[in-house]
């Protein structure tokens, strides 16, 4: 036999069928193309009967109806008309998810149906149809291989919710009609690449559909109660992938138009509300409005929005320590003249704003700028500063212009401190740093000059690099974050490690402060004075003596002293005459 110099494209239909029967992923992707062919029919709604303890799914729809049964059951070969089939880009297999979708299939439309094992279908053998008086289309999968479960999800819907949330027509389930809050409406406004509505925030994540199914989600966060953006994609432009339809072919390409149109459609918006006049608006969403290009549209509002402006890092650390809140509010043009404004030009490029941790080790890692930059943050606090975010302004805006708002390069603070101590070292798990404590700190800068009590500062020094001089008031709980971050090598938070060096921080300040040793016992032992413990401690006596051993390890012994007995006094000499 002499071999062909030809071949010929082949089919293995029965093959193709058992790739066909995984395509449909899972059971709401049948319930969609069902869904979707009552739609393309012409139905102004979906009627679906279910039963899950029985499997038995029924969807009714009042379409046009099936002139040609022998297309449902070819395979690739779409029975719409041309205008339909080319508009909905119909692939011609909808009808198979529901053939691999159960055990038995009955249909009904326009006086006739069958019924049919599924196994029969994909065996290929006739199936026989009979006239019926069902005026409507009628399609019933019994024996559902996967059940649509009425249960709620992880989102707080069904399956049946899913599918209409964005769906073109009505749709009811067992008589109730199910919600669809993102099927196209009125709120919906055209654009160049469909029906787009805008959400609550440009944060917020953006759903996109195709003919009624979920195509793909622009990414932003997802938050009870916030309308996330919707987008109805022009199904002459977009094409989703077959069979199923759950994203977009060329996806990367897509998103990246539909992102840039969405863009566009926030950017109209802002600045329609600018040609209304509500500046109120636009404050309020400066942030979304500067991430977007649209900077320029706040250049003449009298409002410095919150999203600009920042505090110095230290009252970062106060307001954790203290529980204040730390977001910066508006600043109207008329307080921005009142308030001291430092624009981000005038600081120098901080490394370490507030932070202290980057003193540890001693002088050889040390940069000597950071003491500049710390006590610069410090003063700036002090003075209650503002900073003003200027890299996120147009350069047209009105603070440019601000006599009120400094721009030049700001030098770095003196300091002096008050009654301050010797230096003592914390020997704390985390912390070795050298403390100097005083009664307050006096920063003298381009600001003018500022003393509190509650500062802290950075003093030079030979052998530590820096020494941390710390007032009298100064919050040790936020001086305390400062020098350490207390995680260990695999970046976990240790509690045990920040409790013992805030207990290390406090008593090396006491006993530099009071040089009383016995101040530490009473702060150790207060807490034994509280609870049930108390009354059994109540008026008893104990020596505490503190040691070491031989090997050089710490000791420690307590005993109580049993209070003495009194005396009695002896008897007169004449009593005991008498």
């Amino acid at each position: 036999m002499t071999a062909s110099n030809h071949i010929v494209a082949t089919a293995d239909i029965p093959g193709v069928f058992k790739l066909m029967k995984d395509a449909f992923t899972d059971s709401a992707k049948v319930l969609l193309e069902l869904m979707q062919n009552a739609r393309r029919a012409g139905s102004p709604t979906v009627e679906i009967e279910y039963d899950e303890a029985a499997r038995v799914m029924t969807v009714y729809d009042d379409g046009v109806g099936i002139d040609d049964f022998g297309t449902l059951l070819n395979l690739a070969k779409s029975g719409w008309d041309a205008k339909t089939a080319s508009a909905e880009r119909a692939f011609g297999a909808g009808f198979w998810s529901a053939v691999f979708g159960c055990e038995r299939l009955h249909v009904e439309s326009k006086g006739r149906g069958f019924v049919a094992d599924t196994a029969d279908i994909l065996a290929f053998r006739p199936v026989e149809l009979y006239t019926c008086d069902q005026r409507r289309t009628m399609i019933r999968m019994m024996g559902m291989h996967k059940p649509i479960p009425l249960e709620l999800g992880y989102h707080g819907q069904n399956g049946f919710e899913s599918a209409a949330m964005g769906f073109p027509i009505p749709v009811t389930l067992n008589g109730v009609a199910l919600p669809r809050p993102m099927a196209e409406s009125q709120e919906f406004e055209q654009t160049a690449i469909g029906c787009v509505r805008l959400g609550a925030s440009v944060q917020v994540e953006t759903f996109v559909y195709l003919q009624g199914f979920r195509v793909a989600t622009l990414a932003g966060t997802s938050r009870r109660g916030e309308t996330a953006g919707v987008v109805h994609l022009d199904s002459t432009q977009f094409r989703a992938r077959a069979p199923d339809r759950d994203c977009l072919i060329d996806e990367a390409d897509a998103k990246r138009t539909i992102s840039a149109a969405v863009k566009a459609q926030w950017q109209a918006h802002y600045k329609a509300l600018k040609d209304n006049g509500d500046h109120a608006t636009l404050i309020r969403d400066a942030s979304d409005v500067i991430s977007l290009g649209c900077a320029h549209l706040l250049n003449d509002i009298p409002v410095l929005p919150g999203c600009v402006l920042e505090l110095p890092d230290i009252a970062r650390y106060h307001a954790d320590a203290e529980g204040g809140a730390y977001p910066v509010p508006d600043l109207s043009m008329e307080d921005a003249a009142r308030s001291p404004l430092i624009l981000s030009r005038a600081l120098p490029a901080v490394s370490s704003y507030g932070d202290l941790e980057c003193l540890r080790g001693g002088g050889e890692d040390f940069e000597e700028e950071l003491i500049g930059e710390f006590n610069q943050t410090m003063y700036l606090y002090l003075k209650q500063a503002t900073i003003v975010r200027d890299d996120q302004l147009d350069p047209g805006h009105w603070i440019f212009r601000s006599a009120h708002c400094r721009s030049e390069l700001l030098d770095y603070p003196r300091l002096s401190l008050a009654d301050a101590t010797d230096p003592v070292t914390v020997d704390g798990h985390c912390i070795d740093h050298v403390i100097v404590p005083c009664k307050s700190i006096t920063f003298d800068g381009a600001l003018g000059t500022v003393s509190s009590d509650r500062a802290l500062g950075l003093v030079p020094s030979d052998a530590s690099g820096a020494m941390v001089a710390v007032g009298e008031r100064a919050n040790t709980v936020s001086l305390c974050k400062m020098l350490s971050s207390f995680t260990d090598e695999f970046d976990h938070y240790m509690d045990d490690w920040y409790d013992d060096d805030q207990a290390a921080l406090d008593n090396a300040l006491t006993i530099a402060r009071t040089g009383n040793v016995a101040v530490l016992l009473q702060t150790a032992l207060w807490s034994l004075t509280k609870g049930s413990t108390g009354p059994l401690l109540a008026g008893r006596s104990f020596e505490v003596v503190f040691g070491g051993d031989g090997d050089g390890r710490p000791t420690l012994r307590v005993a109580e002293r049993k209070a003495k007995k009194p005396r009695r006094n002896p008897a007169p000499r004449d009593a005991k005459a008498a």
